[in-house]
């Protein structure tokens, strides 16, 4: 009988914007967790679950050994807007692109 591996562990904390008429907005990685693809609306997937949301990238979801999500723990409730911006994620997306640099 095998068990499923564990889950992976969060990459880091969904961050908020708020525009000017005080309406809060989502703001989610535009790069995939791999840095190879864009995230597309309408073509990715965001998914909120609980505490946490996960942006799906299906171009990465078909290569074997790839990680395809970002995971993202959130503490708010859901807001009903969302926008795509790297700015927020730049910590995230260089502490991916240093830890691939130093496994090779």
């Amino acid at each position: 009988m095998s068990s499923s591996p564990p889950p992976a562990s969060p990459d880091g904390a969904l961050r908020y914007r708020v525009d000017r008429t005080g309406t809060t907005i989502a703001v989610l990685p535009a790069t995939c967790k791999g840095g190879r693809h864009l995230v597309i609306p309408g073509v990715s997937r965001a998914i909120a679950v609980e505490d946490e949301v996960r942006i799906d990238c299906p171009a990465c979801a078909a290569v074997p050994g790839a990680d395809p999500s970002w995971r993202l723990t959130s503490s708010r409730p859901s807001p009903d807007r969302a926008e795509l911006d790297d700015g927020p994620y730049v910590d995230l997306i260089l502490h991916r692109v240093r830890a691939a640099a130093s496994a090779r």
